[in-house]
């Protein structure tokens, strides 16, 4: 069944700074990717998302109207992470958003601490991958 048009159907959270490591988190229906990075080394992990988890991500994206979110905020630090968050909708419609820790924009930090949150819990599943830290690399089903 499509997706409704106000419904996600991708969901991008990109934050690795490259000395710190970071994390990168991919979903695409309920399916889920998460690469977990330290210095230039990275584990993935892939599992299914719980649906009332995805209805959450959808209520945040929504209420928060991330399509049009403003973002308030100032230079930061030189080595500051800048985390982005990539969302389409089943409209088509997409918008990929990034601000510092110092920049002020309530919906955009929610739905980043969903995401981490997230991405804390794939340890708890099967590794898939660990070896280099590949930037450049993307889940075979998002091609």
């Amino acid at each position: 069944m499509p997706a409704a048009a106000g419904d996600l159907v991708l969901l991008l959270l990109r934050e690795v700074h490259p000395l710190q490591g970071g994390r990168v988190v991919w979903i695409l229906g309920h399916s889920t990717v998460v690469q977990l990075v330290d210095r230039a080394q990275e584990q993935r992990y892939r599992f299914e998302l719980d649906p009332a988890e995805l209805r959450g991500l959808n209520r945040v994206v929504s209420e928060h109207d991330f399509l049009h979110l403003t973002i308030v905020g100032d230079m930061g630090k030189p080595d500051e992470v800048r985390p982005e968050i990539f969302v389409r909708l089943g409209s088509g419609q997409e918008r990929s958003v990034a601000k510092k820790q110092s920049e002020y924009c309530p919906g955009f930090d929610l739905l980043r601490d969903r995401l981490v949150q997230i991405a804390e819990r794939a340890v708890k599943f099967e590794r898939e991958f660990a070896g280099p830290y590949d930037f450049t690399w993307v889940p075979p089903d998002w091609k």
